[in-house]
């Protein structure tokens, strides 16, 4: 399996909404430019971009709502779980690596990256043991 490449990067503002276990809306920010030594700083709106969990190998794929709905609640309040860690531990805002702009149904392909720990994707694929999206 080729990985891809590597689109772009944000910072995490904060994570407003999770929909499931491979979904969230994220507000991110980064440095688009300078201008006479003041940082041009590009924001998104108040809610956020969806993601779709991707680590530009394998994404995680976690039941449907309408199809189990127990499983579906268990996946979201895993990855919910993960969220709520982001912000507690005193590190820096995580990183939002992005692989894919055009995504699957409207949402970005991409990866959480906290700055200790493992990326969301990676825990939710081999710790909570959601399979890999093929």
């Amino acid at each position: 399996m080729k990985q891809k490449p590597i689109v772009a990067e944000y910072e995490i503002i904060e994570v407003p909404f999770v929909r499931d276990g491979d979904t969230l809306w994220v507000r991110r920010r980064r440095v688009v430019g300078d201008v006479e030594g003041m940082s041009l700083i590009s924001e998104d709106y108040a809610g956020g971009v969806a993601v779709r969990l991707d680590d530009g190998l394998q994404g995680v794929n976690t039941p449907e709502k309408r199809k189990d709905p127990a499983g579906w609640e268990e996946a979201r309040l895993d990855l919910q779980s993960l969220v709520d860690t982001l912000w507690t531990r005193g590190d820096p805002n995580p990183i939002l690596r992005v692989y894919d702009l055009s995504g699957v149904f409207g949402r970005i392909l991409g990866d959480i990256i906290p700055a200790s720990g493992m990326s969301l994707t990676k825990y939710q694929r081999d710790i909570n043991a959601w399979p890999a999206y093929k």
